[in-house]
């Protein structure tokens, strides 16, 4: 764009204001305890980088990678789908891959002299992130979520959780017949679809999650920082992605109001051939 400096600032006022509205209509139906997802928490590292810890190479190597790895990729396993008229699902595509759009912007489109100025850790970084290093600080702030994420959801509230009074995306995901993770548990052979969540299943649930976070990462750092082009086509693929899946949405919709309407129009047409017979047996 014309003023790229501009996005982060974007980026910020939106997030606070959907994750926030979002949050309050979640509790309201009791699904708030789906906040404290990964997503979120890489939502908020992204903006303690840009806005608090600027300099941090740390930081930003660990928001690129997140935001570009499992953050972006959760468009395709989450079926996110870009529906205007639906404030959850646009807050669903925000979430998911602003962040990314956010970070490539920082990187690419900004004067060098900007960067210096304004985030100096990716004029200090340069054009290759160390892929050890990398790797090594993704996966001890994604073990810092985890450990969070499990002390406070998974066992903290495990009560609220175990009687349906609380929502949990782990829950849905296990508990859903149709769902890519569900299926390959049983595939895998660690459990059968009518079974009910336990520690074993979600288990296994977060170790293939960890599996997928640190494969994710591995083209961010291999080709998406190194390439603009490369880093550019995966962001518009991610929304061509929930651009289909938005399309498929109104094609379902539309389709489920057409044939309502014409059972309706039928039903109709009967009702008056009904009504028709009956005015003739009595003229008769």
């Amino acid at each position: 764009g014309q003023w790229p400096h501009i996005l982060p600032t974007v980026y910020t006022i939106q997030a606070l204001f959907l994750i926030t509205f979002r949050f309050f209509i979640y509790k309201r139906k009791h699904w708030h305890y789906s906040v404290f997802d990964l997503c979120y928490f890489v939502n908020l590292l992204t903006l303690i980088y840009l806005w608090i810890f600027p300099s941090s190479k740390i930081l930003f190597v660990v928001c690129y990678s997140l935001t570009h790895g499992p953050l972006a990729l959760a468009i395709i396993l989450w079926k996110n789908s870009l529906v205007f008229h639906s404030v959850d699902n646009v807050t669903s595509i925000f979430i998911h891959m602003y962040p990314s759009i956010t970070m490539c912007t920082v990187r690419w489109l900004l004067p060098v002299d900007f960067q210096i100025k304004h985030y100096p850790a990716i004029a200090e970084i340069g054009s290759t992130l160390p892929v050890g290093a990398s790797i090594f600080y993704t996966i001890i702030f994604y073990l810092i979520w985890q450990i969070l994420y499990y002390t406070f959801i998974v066992y903290g509230r495990r009560q609220k959780v175990a009687s349906g009074s609380r929502l949990t995306s782990y829950t849905w995901l296990l508990t859903d017949k149709h769902s890519f993770v569900s299926r390959l548990i049983k595939r895998l052979g660690f459990g059968r679809l009518d079974s009910e969540v336990n520690g074993y299943t979600i288990f296994v649930y977060y170790f293939l999650q960890f599996l997928y976070m640190l494969i994710s990462v591995f083209p961010v750092l291999l080709w998406y920082y190194q390439n603009m082009y490369i880093n550019v086509i995966f962001l518009c693929l991610m929304f061509m992605v929930s651009v289909y899946n938005g399309a498929s949405f109104y094609i379902d919709v539309f389709s489920r109001q057409y044939i309502k309407s014409l059972e309706l129009l039928y039903n109709w047409d009967n009702s008056d051939a009904s009504n028709d017979a009956n005015d003739n047996k009595k003229h008769s």
